[in-house]
């Protein structure tokens, strides 16, 4: 399902790369859909503790979180302040390589640690 999560939100920055003629549109779009894909990973993660987990999948529930959180922050959809697509991509960035390194088989501890302390901490 992580994999699966990673994937989806991948794509999506692809629809959105592929569309530069009208990035804010495109990227409000691609805003719903990643966060469609976020709140879904969550819910089904929900009924699972750390403990039940397996390292490198409580570190994805972590940056899936802490992604959550960037997204509330920097919402097109509120009445408050303006949209920031560069934080927007900075983000959706920043979380597709944490997630990756901290979900890959080929990824140290030592470096899953780090993926998601620079993630989370940024």
């Amino acid at each position: 399902m992580l994999s699966e999560t990673l994937r989806e939100v991948k794509g999506t920055v692809d629809v959105l790369w592929e569309n530069v003629d009208s990035p804010g549109v495109h990227a409000k779009t691609t805003f719903v859909i990643v966060w469609g894909h976020i709140q879904d990973a969550l819910q089904k993660l929900k009924p699972y503790s750390d403990a039940s987990l397996r390292p490198k999948h409580a570190l994805c529930r972590s940056v899936i979180a802490h992604m959550e959180k960037r997204l509330e922050d920097n919402n097109p959809n509120d009445d408050g302040d303006e949209f920031d697509l560069a934080i927007f991509a900075r983000d959706l960035v920043s979380f597709l390589a944490a997630f990756h390194r901290c979900l890959s088989e080929g990824t140290t501890k030592d470096a899953k640690r780090l993926a998601h302390e620079e993630f989370c901490s940024g």
